[in-house]
């Protein structure tokens, strides 16, 4: 069987690639998303290095930001209580970050090692993994955001299932009310398909 990855394994291989911390972040969850993959790398790719290499809020952490936005986002001008819950969410995560690693800064979470100035990229050398702790940053950035997600949405997380019937059996529909009696709160349903003739075909 093959081994499903976990968001932050995926975020981290992400960076690992080369992509910049905002976008590995955002990467890792790009299932939740109604964007193709492309257009969220380009989406985030202004927030790398702390903005463009600015150096100020951290790419990982700009990128929970991002996702959370298009998942859970505001999209009216005149909708101030939704303006006003995303924003407490947002401080959430910023917070929840901050209280781990003192600040959401890049240039501050980076303090005491030395850093290309410049637009240049910095090459990704295996020196660079070795000093850097940005792929740190963009496992617990993928994590924070990951565990907020399931604690805000009872089914996030739950394995989804699709239940056939192949046909009406009573020891058929039995072991379904079972099962669901049991695991009704570790699973989701999404559908049932069957397919049943009909009365007069019986």
């Amino acid at each position: 069987m093959e081994n499903i990855k976990t968001r932050s394994e995926i975020a981290a291989d992400l960076f690992i690639k080369g992509y910049n911390c905002a976008q590995s972040v955002v990467g890792a969850f790009a299932d939740k998303t109604d964007l193709d993959f492309e257009t969220l790398m380009k989406l985030s790719s202004s927030f790398g290095a702390g903005m463009g290499k600015l150096r100020e809020v951290c790419g990982a952490v700009s990128g929970m930001f991002i996702v959370l936005g298009l998942i859970k986002g505001y999209s009216s001008p005149t909708d101030a209580e939704g303006k006003a819950k995303h924003y407490e969410d947002i401080q959430r995560l910023g917070d929840k970050f901050k209280d781990e690693y003192g600040t959401i800064i890049c240039r501050e979470l980076l303090k005491g090692i030395k850093v290309q100035g410049g637009s240049e990229p910095e090459k990704r050398t295996e020196e660079y993994y070795k000093v850097r702790p940005c792929v740190r940053f963009v496992i617990r950035a993928t994590e924070i955001l990951d565990d907020f997600l399931k604690e805000n949405n009872p089914s996030e997380g739950k394995p989804k299932i699709t239940w056939i019937f192949t046909h009406a059996h009573h020891d058929h529909m039995n072991l379904a009310l079972s099962f669901l009696e049991k695991y009704h709160n570790e699973i989701e349903v999404t559908m049932f398909c069957y397919n049943f003739p009909s009365i007069d075909d019986i």
